[in-house]
């Protein structure tokens, strides 16, 4: 679509930020349509080598696995911040306008 456009007249004449942003949100466009072409591709490819497409996949979004002890001693990380948290509050007091006389 852009290809099309660079031959128009009026992108000659439009205001230079107004033709980035248009070229931007083109290119974003693009990147939209080849993420959804890609995503096609790994689909039907599943079919035939189911392997292949999971590693095609995780290759593009590693997924990081941790044990039970990780879990734990993070859930408990979590609650010593909290309590830390509750314990450091101090109670909030209402500022008085002093009047000038």
């Amino acid at each position: 679509m852009f290809n099309k456009m660079l031959d128009d007249v009026w992108l000659d004449e439009m205001d230079p930020m107004l033709r980035r942003l248009t070229y931007e949100h083109w290119v974003r466009d693009e990147e939209q349509q080849y993420e959804m072409l890609k995503s096609q591709a790994i689909l039907i490819g599943s079919f035939a080598n189911p392997d292949a497409a999971k590693a095609m996949i995780k290759s593009d979004s590693p997924d990081f696995e941790s044990s039970e002890k990780d879990y734990e001693q993070s859930l408990k990380m979590v609650e010593e911040d909290r309590k830390k948290a509750a314990g450091s509050k101090r109670k909030r007091q209402r500022r008085v306008k002093k009047e000038n006389s």
